[in-house]
């Protein structure tokens, strides 16, 4: 805050992450079709609970089956070292990407393919 020839300095500090992650386990606790990808994306981004980020991606391909759930599932279990089921998810997800005309999730799963190979 700066006035006339006055400076004031002013340090703030919040936990968002915290909030956040209270938010998502809210709103998981009651209709979660409209949150699952963002929740999802969240935990993996940000190296939450994968056990609960991987249990939402299944729930979700359930109810909206799409290449985009098989993505995450895929990234997760990469991330938890399970190599095996991450390309089986990735590979599930590039025929259903094929099969919708969808170029980039065929990319996207492809990529994860590729990292399970490395």
């Amino acid at each position: 805050m700066v006035w006339d020839h006055t400076a004031i300095y002013i340090h703030l500090q919040t936990d968002d992450d915290a909030q956040i992650t209270a938010n998502i386990d809210e709103l998981m606790k009651g209709n979660r079709k409209a949150y699952y990808f963002n929740a999802i994306q969240y935990y993996y981004e940000n190296n939450k609970d994968m056990n609960k980020a991987l249990g939402w991606a299944l729930e979700a391909e359930k109810v909206d089956p799409g290449p985009w759930y098989k993505l995450w599932e895929a990234r997760i279990r990469l991330r938890m070292g399970d190599k095996a089921a991450a390309v089986a998810a990735a590979q599930d997800g590039v025929k259903m990407a094929k099969a919708a005309n969808d170029e980039e999730y065929v990319r996207l799963n492809q990529a994860v393919i590729e990292q399970a190979g490395s």
